[in-house]
């Protein structure tokens, strides 16, 4: 009779366990994680022109389009990779994104073809390139559409020939010595590691013969945000047999993110000094002597 009583007692206690009252359910953090939404962003470059703060140059603003062609992107949550791709600009991009804190990492350039190795991009070239690193706390409180502030992470490096070109002259090269190819996506600097000589060349055609004040330029990352630093200019022209005919260099050039500095120089009459100065679209200005 007692083994009886104790065999309806574990019954009755089995099945209030499985009571609705008494079913485990997810908490209300595991639903909430599962929660998705669609994020529109639109990504902007404002840039202040020299002069008066409130002259704000009209050519570079609004959407990249003017200046870059590709947006790459990078979301991240509690450091986990949840999606990356790369759409053409211009145009805004939607992602379907999770409930909770994301930090997504965007990138504008215009360069063809690059590598990625871990968080580190090395583009085929380095061009015009905007970055910035987004955080985002998404839930049904959060605005649906967002604006992407893009900053400018490189520096140019400019020269420009003040003297009349010689029809000799069939090419130019240029070289940037302590050149920055490779850039941290997390940060936006350039790698220290990647510091190399970088050298372009650029055909120049009879019907520059005689011209003055062509310009030739390149663009590098920059180590960090707001300090200087120096890099070598070299700049040869060349005759149709590829041999130099006119060169001139210099060292201890100083360059800056978002600042472009030119290098102003006669090549051909024998005087080789070259001033260093900043066009007006970007700053601050500055002006050396190669």
């Amino acid at each position: 009779m007692n083994f009886s009583k104790s065999i309806c007692m574990a019954a009755i206690l089995i099945m209030a366990a499985c009571s609705k009252e008494n079913i485990v359910r997810p908490t209300d953090m595991e639903q909430t994680s599962e929660k998705t939404c669609r994020v529109s962003f639109l990504p902007v470059f404002m840039e202040i022109g020299q002069g008066d703060i409130n002259q704000w140059n009209n050519s570079r603003a609004g959407t990249l389009a003017e200046l870059a062609t590709t947006l790459s992107y990078w979301d991240y949550m509690d450091g986990e990779q949840m999606q990356a791709d790369t759409v053409s600009l211009p145009s805004p991009i939607t992602l379907n994104m999770k409930y909770g804190a994301h930090h997504v990492y965007f990138l504008a350039h215009s360069s063809t073809g690059g590598s990625m190795e871990g968080m580190k991009y090395t583009p085929e070239k380095v061009t015009e390139t905007f970055w910035q690193d987004f955080s985002l706390q998404v839930d049904e409180n959060m605005a649906s559409s967002q604006e992407l502030q893009m900053k400018r992470v490189v520096s140019r490096a400019m020269i420009t020939v003040k003297d009349a070109f010689p029809a000799s002259v069939k090419s130019v090269r240029m070289t940037v010595g302590g050149h920055l190819r490779t850039m941290d996506v997390t940060t936006g600097n350039g790698d220290a590691d990647s510091a190399s000589d970088y050298t372009i060349t650029w055909e120049i055609g009879d019907e520059y013969a005689g011209r003055s004040g062509l310009y030739f330029s390149v663009f590098t990352f920059t180590p960090t945000e707001s300090e200087e630093f120096d890099v070598t200019l070299k700049i040869e022209a060349l005759g149709a047999d590829g041999k130099m005919l006119y060169g001139a260099q210099a060292s201890g050039v100083p360059l800056l993110r978002n600042r472009c500095t030119n290098a102003i120089c006669r090549l051909f009459s024998g005087n080789t000094g070259i001033t260093f100065s900043d066009p007006d679209d970007w700053n601050p200005a500055i002006e050396i002597e190669m």
